[in-house]
């Protein structure tokens, strides 16, 4: 920092974070990820500023701040929209579908999982539209409707099989 590349610093600071998040520390991931969410801010940097917002989130689900994780979620949504942002937008859309899927709303889920999934359809995103498939198979599974689970679920591991993504199968 003393260099004076504020945007690099800010950059590397999101970077911590997320590697923060990874290994557990959700204290240092999210004194990182302010840090670097206040810089990038100040700095007028509004994609980057949208990209930590959104890392914020799912380091407070991952602390089981479900309504803090929503909170940021949304905020991500609107700025991801407002810059155009597409395929964040379809990520954000998919975690805010987990994010009410944790908090018991089961509609709103799926709506946002749907939503997740049309935008990844528009965009050829053929593994995160598996991922969405996936996630409704499950929310199906959540309310009792298992003819619908089932229905999902097999359709994400036909798109992941034609992915030759193994690891989801």
């Amino acid at each position: 920092q003393d260099l004076g590349n504020t945007p690099g610093v800010a950059l590397t600071l999101g970077n911590i974070g997320i590697d923060h998040d990874r290994l557990g520390a959700y204290a240092r991931a999210l004194d990182s990820l302010e840090e670097a969410r206040k810089l990038l801010q100040d700095l007028g940097d509004r994609a980057g500023v949208t990209r930590v917002v959104a890392s914020l989130g799912d380091v407070h689900e991952h602390v089981g701040a479900d309504a803090k994780a929503l909170e940021m979620r949304e905020r991500a949504l609107g700025l991801a929209e407002d810059l155009g942002y597409r395929r964040l937008q379809a990520k954000i859309l998919g975690d805010l579908g987990n994010s009410h899927r944790r908090l018991g709303a089961h509609a709103r889920a799926l709506e946002f999982q749907r939503r997740a999934m049309t935008m990844r359809q528009s965009l050829g995103d053929r593994a995160g539209v598996a991922v969405a498939l996936g996630c409704m198979g499950s929310l199906y599974t959540d309310l009792g409707d298992y003819a619908k689970a089932l229905e999902f679920d097999a359709q994400a591991l036909r798109l992941h099989e034609d992915l030759g993504n193994q690891a989801e199968v």
